[in-house]
């Protein structure tokens, strides 16, 4: 990153992926469909991607997407965006921050920082 230019492209990107699941669940309901779209953030992952730098294991961030494709049928669960913290609740990432979002990032760095 270039000193004084966020990654905004990073960021949109991840908003767009949020705002499609919930587009895309809105779009199955309208049609009856018996299909449940939600996005999950693993957390940051040591991958190839990233030169191993993530502080989470390949296994950890594949806990809640797996606890999401295995959801029930019916689960009201239904077009929102999860992560590794709390995959059973939604981050309300509509309406900004909130002390929970905050504590919700600080859980993610300490996962991060632990030793793999």
């Amino acid at each position: 990153m270039k000193a004084g230019y966020p990654p905004f492209g990073y960021y949109l990107s991840k908003a767009a992926v949020h705002a499609l699941a919930s587009i895309q669940q809105k779009e199955l309901d309208k049609r009856n469909q018996d299909i449940i779209v939600n996005a999950v953030s693993p957390g940051y992952v040591a991958t190839d991607l990233n030169n191993s730098t993530g502080g989470l294991t390949t296994e950890q961030g594949a806990t809640p997407v797996v606890h999401i494709a295995l959801l029930p049928e019916h689960s009201q669960l239904k077009g929102e965006f999860v992560d590794i913290t709390n995959a059973e609740k939604p981050i309300d990432w509509r309406h900004g921050t909130t002390p929970e979002l905050e504590a919700r990032a600080d859980r993610i760095t300490a996962l991060n920082s632990m030793e793999l």
